[in-house]
C-alpha cells in the first residue's frame, strides 16, 4: 500500500487479517497484495480489530481462516526471546516482539 493510499484510509484496498494468540496477549496481523500493513497487539480482540477498522476505514476487510504459513513461521521465530528481555518490563518486551515481528515480516 503506498502511503497516498494508506493516508486515505487504505482507499479501495482488499485488506485480510488473521488473529492468534501470542506470549504477550492477542496478536491481529493484516496485510494487501503488496505485503503486510498492519500488526496489533493487545489484550481484547476486538478492541483489536476495531482498531484495525478505524486504522483503514474505507478498505475492504477479510478474515484469513488460519494465519498463513510465512506469517506463522515469522511469529514463532519472533517468539523465541533472549532470555536477558525476561528481565524487563512485560511492556518492553511486548514493544521488542512487535519490532522483531514487523522486521521479519517486511
Amino acid at each position: 500500500m503506498t502511503p497516498a493510499t494508506y493516508r486515505n484510509g487504505g482507499l479501495r484496498e482488499d485488506i485480510r487479517y488473521a488473529t492468534s494468540s501470542v506470549t504477550f496477549g492477542r496478536l491481529v496481523l493484516a496485510g494487501t497484495e503488496r505485503g503486510v500493513c498492519a500488526v496489533l497487539l493487545g489484550d481484547d480482540e476486538e478492541v483489536l480489530l476495531a482498531a484495525l477498522a478505524q486504522e483503514f476505514s474505507r478498505s475492504t476487510l477479510g478474515r484469513h481462516d488460519t494465519i498463513p504459513t510465512s506469517w506463522r513461521a515469522a511469529i514463532e521465530h519472533c517468539e523465541r526471546e533472549d532470555p536477558l528481555l525476561s528481565k524487563l518490563h512485560v511492556r518492553l518486551r511486548r514493544d521488542v516482539f512487535e519490532a522483531k515481528l514487523w522486521n521479519a515480516l517486511l
